[in-house]
């Protein structure tokens, strides 16, 4: 496999870039040809009675796959570089710090955005979930945190792989050196604040005027929780970082996850109720042809990428500076060695 996820950049060649496309291919049918070997029953069957019992067994289980391959394939060409040093220090505190926060809030706010019924896709082993007006419930399948950590990794490890690899040609050629002139990391970005209210105004402006019945009652709290929680933080983060993100890799991770996402939703998750949304917390904007697929899952991965690429290249810039974390971020001035 090493192969596939090729060496370093010096070693690009038209030989060995033919390999890696032909190991992405490769891959990406194995993991979907076993996830969709555990469809005994077509999609449509589900929606007209009688309803077909158990018709994905452990269906949401193994579609982990999905993510679970890609992600070991490139993680085994990651660690096999010993040149990575400060790479691979940025990566794991970026997963140390967004994987525990993206289980807490999928453990708060988890049963207010989605439904779990088809037990039977699942193991059973249920953990922790709030819902208001309970307290803490045994509801949320394991499956679940196991999706957005592999979900992490996965949005991480590739575009990794494609900064360092695959895009390696319009990477920072000296990462170092080029930090050294940068006076401080945090920086306000009105556009992205302007940019971030504007869309929550036009959710809710949408699902109280213009959203089919289903979805006109309540709060696009998903969607809200999304841009709060995912894009905010990054407003003072993002005028420092963009210097610095490899976008062509940035872009291939995305439509990687999106990808996979529509695959794993449209036609597997939400027909064969692994997960599903509720309306009341959603724009109101869906895909009819995937089974009424929100606009929320298509969003969850743009804004995922988004957060996740740019906390890495934040902690890899402060690596490199060599400064103190007063000095990095607030620019007071006085470096030191650490």
């Amino acid at each position: 496999m090493i192969n596939f996820f090729g060496m370093d950049k010096k070693n690009l060649t038209p030989d060995v870039d033919f390999k890696v496309v032909v190991g992405m291919m490769i891959t990406l049918i194995f993991v979907a040809a076993i996830t969709l070997f555990t469809i005994q029953q077509p999609s449509q069957r589900i929606y007209n009675p009688p309803q077909v019992p158990n018709p994905s067994p452990l269906g949401y289980t193994i579609s982990l796959v999905m993510f679970i391959v890609p992600a070991a394939g490139i993680k085994w060409w990651f660690i096999r570089n010993p040149e990575y040093k400060v790479e691979k220090r940025a990566y794991w505190i970026t997963i140390g710090i967004l994987a525990p926060l993206g289980f807490l809030l999928d453990a708060i706010f988890g049963n207010s955005f989605f439904t779990f019924e088809n037990k039977a896709a699942t193991m059973g082993i249920d953990l922790l979930g709030y819902k208001f007006g309970q307290g803490w419930v045994w509801s949320i399948p394991i499956e679940e945190f196991i999706f957005y950590f592999t979900g992490f990794l996965m949005i991480l490890l590739v575009y990794v792989w494609g900064d360092m690899f695959w895009f390696g040609a319009y990477n920072v050629d000296d990462y170092k050196a080029n930090v050294q002139d940068l006076k401080k990391i945090l920086s306000f970005h009105l556009p992205l604040l302007i940019f971030s209210l504007a869309m929550i105004a036009a959710a809710i402006l949408f699902k109280n005027f213009f959203a089919p019945a289903p979805y006109r009652e309540g709060f696009p709290g998903y969607f809200v929780f999304l841009i709060t929680l995912a894009v905010s933080p990054t407003i003072f983060l993002f005028r420092a970082a963009k210097p610095f993100v490899n976008w062509r890799a940035f872009s291939f991770s995305l439509f990687m996850l999106l990808f996979l996402s529509l695959l794993w939703e449209g036609t597997l998750g939400v027909p064969y109720a692994w997960w599903g949304y509720r309306p009341q917390q959603m724009v109101g904007i869906v895909m009819l042809p995937m089974a009424n697929l929100p606009i929320e899952a298509v969003a969850v991965w743009f804004v995922t990428t988004w957060t996740t690429i740019i906390f890495y290249e934040v902690i890899k810039i402060f690596l490199y500076m060599n400064r103190s974390l007063k000095d990095a971020f607030l620019g007071s001035g006085s470096s030191s060695d650490r």
